[in-house]
């Protein structure tokens, strides 16, 4: 039997209509694009870690800056929102108003008026669309 010969590969078929040099060159710069993307999302990673530690170190401050009796009323309104499944921003801004509120009023009351400035958007947006629907 007769071995057969190996042939030798044939250029991609971009390379036969555009020519090699064009194409490699385009390879190249598709290239380049991509180690520049991935140094920009690494860069914006760097970014938002940074952006997340100074938030945390913030955030501890501010837990510093507040007494036993409100930390713990604020934890109760942070939880509360958090558990009925609204984001961290949102639940922070419900503790927030909580947090505004004078020492004396009752955890009942900062949840509901937490609650309510978490629902605001809501009712508004519902009133809205049924103006818009009549």
């Amino acid at each position: 039997m007769l071995a057969k010969r190996a042939r030798p590969l044939a250029a991609a078929p971009a390379e036969r209509v555009l020519g090699r040099e064009r194409v490699q060159r385009r390879r190249e710069i598709a290239q380049r694009k991509r180690a520049k993307a991935r140094l920009a999302a690494q860069a914006s990673a760097e970014r938002q870690r940074a952006r997340d530690a100074v938030a945390t170190e913030e955030a501890a401050a501010r837990a510093k800056v507040r007494d036993a009796a409100k930390q713990a009323r604020h934890d109760d309104v942070h939880a509360a929102p958090r558990g009925l499944g609204s984001g961290a921003a949102e639940a922070r801004r419900g503790a927030e108003v909580a947090d505004a509120m004078p020492d004396d009023a009752s955890r009942k009351a900062c949840l509901r008026a937490a609650l309510a400035e978490l629902t605001r958007p809501l009712i508004q947006r519902g009133a809205r669309m049924a103006r818009c629907t009549a």
